[in-house]
């Protein structure tokens, strides 16, 4: 007869496609959650690099405004105006007065100076002391000319919060008085008293040291960061050149990242940058408004994650086999065993009456063994 081969076919087809089904349903999920797990994790990765590049610079400009404020306290409460507009001579007595609280600062912070106003009797008066060795002991820089105030080329630093009497973070800008190849990025802040401008105060980041320091952060293997202002110029960035604007970069094409950028305080988004590379980049702000942002290609983000991804689906293709195998096994013996019974029960219905029915079916746990019972009796 063949209904017993049918019946073994059918029901163990049934069985394991049935459990085929239902693995894959629930590989899938599996696969899918630890995917998106792993894609989070993996930008969440690139995030904290930011924030660690933010942190790390957002120090120096803790720093940078420590040492302005406190410098602008020290000069409000020191200089005496009413001797100022009477006395031309107490502008400098007054700059030999605040040169030991400027070298101490500078002692703390590494640099600090004040520079005051040069055009009321066209003379130039400053104190500017930088610990440029990093050896703990500042010194006195040279003294500016009155010249160079007649040119505000280069001069934000001084200008700029003069003329708008608030405080200023400059772009990098080659230094003037030093004449070496120097950069710096200053804050100052202006000091006013009766409508009287007294000077600025200020220190600066050694715009090279930083630089340098900056392009060697080690983002996977082609990956980089980059510094943009609060304009969105470049400050740093291993292609575009300093002070270009994001906004400007191929026609326009990537202004919509600007604007990511100024509206949220950290975050990711993909890209497809100049070159055709597929990227992520993340970013996060600096206290005085700046941006840090680390970027790479999706490849060399994901690697890590696809890898897991493939060990997975090996480890799950090889348990869905070897379950699928077990189960086959298993119902193919108890079909095996049905289909003795079934055999029995036809030679007893031929007129076979003394066959014997095996201890195996008699002794099963089963509905087969309590077939194979009642067939006995």
């Amino acid at each position: 007869m063949n209904y017993p081969s049918k019946l073994r076919t059918h029901v163990t087809g049934i069985v394991v496609l049935s459990f085929l089904v239902l693995s894959f349903i629930l590989s899938f999920i599996n696969l899918y959650s630890t995917y998106m797990l792993l894609q989070e994790e993996s930008q969440q990765r690139l995030i904290n690099m930011a924030k660690y590049q933010a942190a790390k610079l957002d120090t120096d400009v803790i720093k940078r405004k420590t040492v302005s404020e406190s410098l602008k306290i020290q000069v409000t409460s020191q200089f005496d105006y009413d001797r100022a507009i009477s006395d031309e001579a107490y502008w400098d007595e007054f700059l030999n007065d605040i040169e030991p609280f400027i070298y101490n600062t500078a002692l703390k912070y590494d640099m600090a100076y004040i520079y005051l106003n040069p055009f009321l009797h066209e003379k130039a008066r400053d104190v500017w002391y930088w610990d440029r060795d990093r050896d703990g002991i500042p010194e006195r820089q040279p003294r500016a000319k009155y010249d160079l105030f007649l040119d505000e080329t280069n001069m934000e630093w001084f200008f700029v919060p003069m003329k708008e009497r608030i405080p200023n973070w400059t772009d990098p800008y080659p230094s003037i008085i030093l004449e070496e190849d120097i950069k710096w990025i200053s804050y100052t802040i202006p000091i006013y008293m009766n409508d009287l401008f007294i000077g600025v105060v200020g220190s600066d980041l050694f715009f090279n040291r930083f630089e340098e320091e900056f392009r060697e952060i080690e983002v996977y293997n082609t990956g980089y960061a980059v510094l943009i202002n609060e304009k969105g110029d470049f400050i740093v960035h291993p292609e575009i050149e300093e002070s270009m604007n994001l906004k400007e970069v191929a026609g326009g094409k990537y202004a919509w990242m600007l604007d990511e950028i100024e509206n949220n305080t950290s975050g990711t988004f993909e890209y497809t940058w100049l070159n055709g590379e597929e990227k992520i980049l993340a970013f996060n702000h600096v206290s005085n408004g700046w941006a840090v942002g680390i970027t790479a290609e999706k490849s060399e983000i994901y690697g890590s994650l696809i890898k897991g991804i493939n060990i997975l689906v090996v480890a799950i293709g090889i348990g869905v086999t070897v379950t699928a195998i077990i189960i086959f096994t298993m119902l193919g013996q108890r079909m095996e065993m049905l289909e003795g019974v079934t055999r029995t029960i036809s030679d007893i219905g031929d007129g076979n009456y003394d066959i014997e029915i095996s201890e195996d079916y008699l002794n099963d746990k089963s509905e087969v063994g309590q077939l194979a019972s009642a067939v006995k009796l």
